[in-house]
């Protein structure tokens, strides 16, 4: 239990770049902007509670792009 934490402010001196995720873009290419997904009701609203728990703890956080980024996969 003495190892073990809930979010990232139960690791003090731990370093923020390390837990932080980055995209990291090339300005040389074009953003590729992907399909929209839809979602019945139901998965909907529970998408939505997630994301209102991780924007709550502070595990993401909400940026701005000027254009949609395709995922890197």
């Amino acid at each position: 239990m003495d190892v073990f934490a809930w979010s990232a402010s139960g690791m003090p001196g731990m370093d923020l770049d390390f837990l932080c995720h980055h995209l990291t873009m090339d300005p040389q290419i074009k953003p590729v902007r992907q399909r929209r997904r839809k979602f019945n009701e139901e998965r909907r609203q529970v998408i939505k509670e997630e994301t209102k728990k991780l924007l709550s703890v502070g595990h993401i956080r909400e940026i701005q792009y000027p254009e949609w980024l395709t995922n890197v996969v």
